[in-house]
């Protein structure tokens, strides 16, 4: 039902990622939902075609100027995203610390139910720690998590828009409609995986235009009827008998909390036995990766073995 195209493996990975998590593998011989990653000219025409049919086009990343003026976006080449405006000035007194550039959601169907109105690029809730209010962090540098460029809409409508302290910059999100077909725009290779915002994408492909445009069944995790769900975890990233007083406190409350291990610590032949406990009365278990280095580590293949390293020994000593 779903194809992505994509020149960059990486961000089709984790594009295809969150696509399987929202509505499972779905492959199709003739599909009528198509994602272009910073698609070019080459794929114009096909994207031409397919906004002829009853279709829905998700492209994400940067656009040419042919493929902008299609989707009713103009290009501005005489701005662009400043990394000063990005970092982050830690001070300890606020609240939190954010950078001066933010997103700023309108009230479109697709995101009227969103909880988070305002999207900081960066944001740290203690010194350089992230948070748990629905941020990842979007870049301004040349990956596939950062802003790709200025557009502004000449006919599209506008669902989110990028702001420095200074006002108003360009548009993150829009949507394009014609008679046969709906494309949701994202100025971000990687859309919006990684923040509640995601929502919108779901939203786009399993309810828009439903009666006309095709869609996507959404699997759930959260129980009908329920809009969210707190999840304690406590990270195991020193010590894990240490969790013990709280893992009883929260039981004795009927509150399931999960268990993040950092497989690198030196684990006891104990502290095994009560991994396999804990799991055994219905706890979860999380990888923490091996060493929890800064920034997951120094390069794609270290993040990747931290991971796969992880998994394997929880996977080893812990039994079902």
């Amino acid at each position: 039902m779903y194809k992505i195209y994509s020149d960059n493996k990486i961000a089709k990975e984790v594009v295809e990622k969150a696509f399987e998590r929202s509505f499972t593998k779905l492959n199709s011989k003739i599909p009528k939902i198509l994602i272009f990653i910073s698609p070019n000219d080459m794929q114009y025409e096909q994207i031409k075609m397919m906004l002829e049919i009853e279709s829905k086009i998700l492209i994400f990343g940067s656009l040419t100027q042919k493929i902008s003026s299609l989707i009713g976006l103009e290009i501005d080449t005489t701005k662009k995203y400043e990394l000063k405006k990005n970092i982050v000035c830690l001070n300890q007194e606020e609240a939190f610390n954010s950078s001066e550039y933010y997103i700023d959601y309108q009230d479109h169907e697709l995101s009227k139910e969103l909880s988070l109105r305002k999207r900081y690029f960066t944001r740290f809730d203690f010194m350089e720690e992230w948070n748990n209010y629905g941020y990842g962090r979007i870049g301004t540098e040349d990956d596939i998590w950062s802003i790709k460029q200025v557009v502004q809409c000449s006919s599209a409508t506008s669902l989110a828009q990028a702001y420095a302290n200074d006002g108003y910059i360009g548009e993150y999100i829009t949507l394009s409609e014609f008679d046969n077909s709906s494309v949701l725009y994202i100025n971000r290779e990687v859309g919006l995986v990684d923040g509640l915002d995601w929502s919108i994408v779901e939203n786009f492909l399993a309810r828009h235009r439903m009666e006309e445009l095709p869609c996507l069944p959404l699997i759930l995790d959260l129980p009908l009827g329920c809009k969210a769900i707190a999840s304690p975890r406590l990270d195991c990233d020193q010590s894990i008998t240490n969790t013990k007083p709280l893992v009883e406190l929260y039981k004795s409350c009927e509150i399931d909390l999960s268990l993040a291990i950092s497989t690198g610590i030196n684990i006891s032949e104990d502290e095994v036995a009560y991994l396999n406990k804990y799991y055994d009365a219905g706890g979860a278990l999380l990888s923490h990766t091996i060493n929890h280095f800064f920034d997951w580590g120094d390069c794609y293949e270290t993040v990747v073995n931290e991971a796969q390293g992880s998994k394997q020994w929880i996977e080893s000593n812990v039994k079902n």
